[in-house]
């Protein structure tokens, strides 16, 4: 025992030191075990990166397996795309072919017709030699006469309902009226006509809207025409499922007897905004001003016949509608560049029964009608005039007074490039009503 006692002492005496190295010591061992484990650690996980990278390296070089998911996302939906926009000028290929039926221009002036019908001219002007042949000519009263006999009018033997006098003229002695369908409208079939004959030589926009205006009033007239080549229950027994029996037309059961408005655009559009649309059962004054375009008012719209640049302007400016069913300000600038959207507006009194028949025809016309709004009208008014009585209809328990109001499309020759090109922000975003407005700038 008294042998440890000086290295007690010794200790003692040295024991920060002892400490301190010990504790050196153990760090050191702690380390050096610490840094053998990370060691082992990261060749295992080197390893396995190794081994996983090893792998891939195989299909590295292939662009077709490897390349980014979002291009090949964009690849699929462009691809996709194109599919769907080769449908689209396929569908819209078979309207413009559809309408050319309807697109007629008068077989005495064929120079006329590259400058309507072929879209490379429609930004010149039409020669002044032509358009003084089509003013000093009757090409407007003979295009009328042959638009109104589409209709098959009631009226005196031997008269076209846009002669002179019109129905009232001088009829064949003894002769029995012609005609199943009254036109009990404003204006007259010849005040239409006459709405389109200038003073002055008509100008280049003054012939197209006019052409424009005579074919959608052929393809209205179209459509109302096929509904009375069949009498009303023979469209019954079609609507059931049945055959087509056939069988003449009389004025007992023609479909439609009678029209009480029938026009377009601006013209269209004012008798709209005089008659936005309400339930009409009791019996209301059709004499009233307020009830006018139930029974054949034209609203206040009107242009002018002088043929000058100021009613031009008239005519042209909210011609057309856009998206939302206002009036286009800027026919230059149009919403869209497929096609032309006209508002107009029948008025009819027809059996009620057929009305879906109407509807139908109206989609399948040679310029597509889209229906917007249809208007009944309960009071089975006959609105014929006083000279008129002679030819009163023979209504029956079923007949109506009926409103179509919708949108003819006038298309343009197809072309992918152009698909989505007009000015409308968001064309997938149509409204179907009918407009709420005409232009603001000038008045009417």
């Amino acid at each position: 025992m008294d042998q440890l006692k000086p290295y007690l002492i010794a200790i003692k005496k040295h024991h920060f030191w002892i400490l301190l190295a010990t504790a050196v010591v153990t760090a050191l061992v702690v380390w050096y075990s610490a840094t053998t484990a990370l060691d082992e650690k990261f060749l295992i996980d080197k390893r396995k990166n190794d081994s996983a990278f090893s792998q891939i390296m195989p299909i590295r070089g292939d662009a077709k397996t490897n390349s980014p998911p979002n291009a090949k996302y964009k690849e699929a939906v462009d691809k996709k795309t194109d599919e769907l926009a080769v449908s689209v000028v396929d569908a819209w290929r078979q309207l413009f072919d559809r309408q050319k039926s309807v697109l007629y221009v008068n077989d005495r002036i064929p120079e006329l017709v590259p400058y309507l019908t072929d879209e490379k001219l429609f930004q010149k002007d039409i020669p002044p030699k032509i358009r003084d042949v089509y003013h000093n000519t009757e090409i407007i009263e003979q295009d009328f006469r042959d638009l109104f006999d589409i209709l098959n009018l009631r009226r005196p033997a031997g008269v076209n309902p846009v002669d002179e006098g019109g129905p009232a003229a001088n009829p064949v002695a003894g002769a029995q009226p012609e005609g199943v369908l009254l036109w009990a409208a404003k204006p007259s079939p010849r005040n239409v006509m006459l709405r389109y004959k200038t003073v002055r030589s008509p100008s280049t926009v003054r012939i197209r809207m006019t052409q424009e205006d005579l074919w959608v009033f052929r393809s209205m007239f179209k459509v109302l025409a096929a509904i009375n080549k069949k009498p009303v229950e023979t469209w019954l027994s079609i609507m059931q499922g049945g055959a087509d029996g056939g069988g003449a037309v009389d004025q007992a059961n023609v479909p439609i007897k009678q029209i009480n408005f029938c026009d377009l655009a601006q013209y269209a559009m004012a008798a709209a905004l005089e008659s936005p649309g309400k339930v009409q059962i009791g019996a209301e004054d059709i004499n009233n001003p307020a009830n006018a375009a139930m029974v054949g008012g034209g609203g206040g719209f009107g242009v002018g016949t002088t043929g000058s640049p100021e009613e031009d302007a008239k005519l042209t400016l909210g011609r057309y509608i856009d998206g939302r069913n206002q009036p286009v300000s800027d026919p230059t600038n149009p919403p869209f560049s497929e096609f032309k959207q006209m508002f107009v507006q029948m008025t009819v009194l027809m059996d009620q029964r057929l009305i879906p028949v109407l509807i139908a025809e109206c989609a399948n016309a040679d310029l597509t009608i889209e229906t917007r709004q249809v208007q009944v009208d309960l009071r089975q008014a006959d609105a014929a005039s006083a000279a008129q009585q002679a030819n009163k209809v023979e209504q029956s328990p079923h007949d109506v007074l009926v409103t179509i109001r919708g949108v003819v499309f006038g298309y343009s020759p197809p072309d992918k490039t152009r698909i989505g090109q007009g000015s409308d922000p968001d064309p997938s975003k149509r409204n179907y009503g009918i407009p709420t407005q005409m232009s603001e700038s000038p008045q009417f």
